[in-house]
């Protein structure tokens, strides 16, 4: 029996949590399904995460930006051409496909993730609160990580409650775990007195790492700490000028695109986040994985993710705020350590990658399964009404 093609269009295919998300659960299917994968920038590098034996092909649409009425038929006429299994769009930059498959004729999920920098703090544009719910509301189903997302789903864009799927996300746990030796070596070198201070991800604008610099510079009495910073981005350069300007350079490392992120989190003390919008980013489940305690502003769903001794560290939106929760952290060993083990006791029995893929799994074969339900009984359908014209002939 083939294996299921489920089409995946995203904005982009750059390193980001959906894309990290659907690599690790398409690891985990194996041969289950085969992906074929559009982004619609061109970009891919994320696809280094698939595995060997996965069944990938990464797609390239040429198409012309903001002509949308024309790529709604482009995309139109592809989707009928392909006839995909599971048609599967992902954030707002794949609207068009969603509007191409406007009254749900092919089976279709959408995926919703989270905004950028012009949908910061919930303001939501108006025009794409419109097109979201005029996109969605009919034959599709909607997947959201976050509660927050769940309510702007239902009462901004009026999508019935039956329609919106919560799915948290989850992590392959044991890959993250404290104490696994890196058989590559570290990352860098670190002094033994040393606490790190650490983050993990994209570098864009909406992670406002010079919100990170500057909190960090604000720490007092620990002249041992030092900001480390994995990733890549175009907002890794706004961090560095951040860090020239305060005269701290020297105590800030930036790591770069790292394929193992494990690798990275084995060497912090302290996990911190900076965002103007998130929901539930995989970095704060990954160092909860690893043991790290958690400085975050209150953004997203980050609070409700962990468990309750850890939240007063979560808090605020302001760089003093920040630096208070990492100082705190970061001049409290054992608080340190009780909060990570706290964290990676809560991930393990909340957040596992198991249980995230059998959600999807589940969903993706009753969309399928649905469809050929609705083909067969459109078929019959026919058959009866020829069936009564021959008798009226």
């Amino acid at each position: 029996m083939p294996s299921t093609n489920l089409l995946h269009v995203f904005s982009t295919f750059s390193t980001g949590g959906g894309q990290a998300r659907l690599a690790a659960m398409a690891n985990h299917w194996g041969k289950k399904y085969r992906h074929t994968i559009i982004a619609m920038d061109g970009v891919y590098d994320c696809a280094e995460k698939f595995d060997p034996d996965v069944e990938v092909e990464l797609f390239r649409l040429e198409y012309t930006k903001g002509a949308t009425r024309d790529n709604i038929m482009l995309f139109w006429n592809r989707l009928k051409e392909w006839q995909p299994d599971l048609l599967l769009t992902y954030n707002f930059g794949a609207i068009e496909w969603a509007l191409a498959n406007l009254t749900g004729q092919h089976p279709h999920i959408h995926i919703e993730d989270g905004f950028g920098p012009d949908e910061a703090d919930g303001r939501q544009l108006p025009r794409r609160v419109w097109l979201r719910r005029a996109a969605l509301m009919w034959g599709k189903k909607l997947i959201v990580p976050s509660s927050i997302l769940h309510e702007m789903a239902t009462q901004d864009w009026l999508l019935p409650d039956r329609k919106v799927r919560f799915i948290p996300n989850g992590i392959a746990c044991e890959r993250f775990a404290a104490g696994r030796p890196d058989p590559e070596g570290p990352l860098f070198s670190r002094r033994e007195d040393e606490i790190i201070i650490g983050t993990v991800g994209a570098l864009r604008a909406e992670k406002n790492l010079p919100r990170l610099v500057r909190a960090f510079a604000m720490l007092e009495g620990i002249p041992n700490a030092r900001l480390v910073i994995a990733g890549s981005g175009p907002a890794g350069e706004d961090a560095r000028r951040q860090a020239e300007q305060l005269g701290i350079s020297q105590k800030v490392t930036f790591l770069g695109h790292i394929a193992k992120p494990e690798r990275a989190y084995r060497l912090f003390d302290v996990f911190a986040l900076s965002s103007d919008t998130e929901q539930m980013p995989l970095g704060v489940l990954e160092a909860m994985a690893a043991g790290l305690p958690i400085a975050s502003v209150d953004v997203g769903d980050v609070k409700r993710m962990l468990p309750l001794e850890c939240t007063p560290y979560v808090y605020g939106r302001f760089d003093d705020e920040l630096a208070n929760s990492m100082t705190q952290l970061c001049t409290d060993t054992v608080l340190r350590l009780r909060l990570g083990a706290a964290n990676a006791s809560h991930v393990r029995k909340h957040y596992s990658l198991e249980h995230m893929c059998d959600e999807y799994d589940s969903l993706f074969r009753k969309s399928v399964r649905n469809a050929v339900l609705d083909q067969h009984e459109m078929g019959w359908g026919r058959i009866m009404q020829s069936m009564k014209r021959g008798k009226m002939t």
